[in-house]
């Protein structure tokens, strides 16, 4: 498909989203286009599929927050970046977050 701006003007809304009840801070699609995540003020990350518009899992961050999570080159992992507006720090603190373990495996702190 060739995106051009007739293209953009032709696409439809596929599903609406209610499950968050705070603003949505960002929203990401992994690479192969079947998933979907996106978190909130509330430290929740939510995983979708895209193809059918369902939630798929709830992933709660209370510990750290989330205020950005992006899909790495692997749809099973993702990079976390905590909520670090609520805390002291001067930035935030990234971490890489296996999704079929539900662990951590590595977190990035800032220089």
């Amino acid at each position: 498909m060739q995106w051009n701006a007739e293209t953009i003007r032709e696409l439809k809304v596929g599903a609406v989203g209610r499950d968050h009840s705070r603003p949505v801070s960002s929203l990401d699609v992994s690479f192969d286009g079947e998933l979907c995540v996106s978190t909130d003020a509330q430290r929740l990350m939510r995983l979708w599929d895209c193809l059918t518009a369902k939630l798929r899992g709830t992933i709660p961050s209370q510990k750290y927050g989330c205020s950005i999570a992006r899909f790495t080159h692997d749809r099973n992992y993702m990079l976390v970046a905590d909520d670090y507006t609520s805390g002291s720090k001067a930035a935030p603190t990234v971490r890489l977050l296996n999704l079929a373990k539900e662990t951590y495996q590595h977190y990035f702190s800032p220089h």
